[in-house]
């Protein structure tokens, strides 16, 4: 099956799967098994939560040792990055409201 025909039959973005197939984390088959099913699913969801190529490695190679302590250690550090970068974006969301605040009571206090 070509990443073409992947990509159709799993209604999966082709970029996303040639950056799977870039990376050695997939490669073209004649039929996938329910395992690489469940194997591309794990990648569409690591990929689409920002993981880079190595640590998806890393989490399939746990995944094939059946290493859930490394995947779930691999998990919570990705997310400790997501909640780092939520707050950050929260800190400019109250930036930015303080400076609507700001402008606003300027107005009501020139008039």
């Amino acid at each position: 099956m070509t990443l073409s025909e992947l990509s159709e039959r799993y209604k999966i973005g082709l970029d996303k799967l040639q950056y799977f197939a870039d990376n050695h984390l997939i490669e073209e088959k004649q039929a996938y098994s329910d395992k690489d099913e469940k194997m591309l699913g794990m990648l569409c969801t690591l990929y689409d939560v920002g993981l880079n190529a190595d640590v998806m490695k890393q989490f399939l190679s746990f995944d094939n040792a059946n290493n859930s302590t490394g995947q779930i250690r691999l998990l919570n550090m990705s997310r400790a990055d997501l909640l780092e970068n939520i707050h950050a974006k929260q800190k400019n969301l109250d930036r930015i409201d303080y400076m609507i605040y700001e402008i606003k009571n300027k107005g009501v206090k020139g008039k």
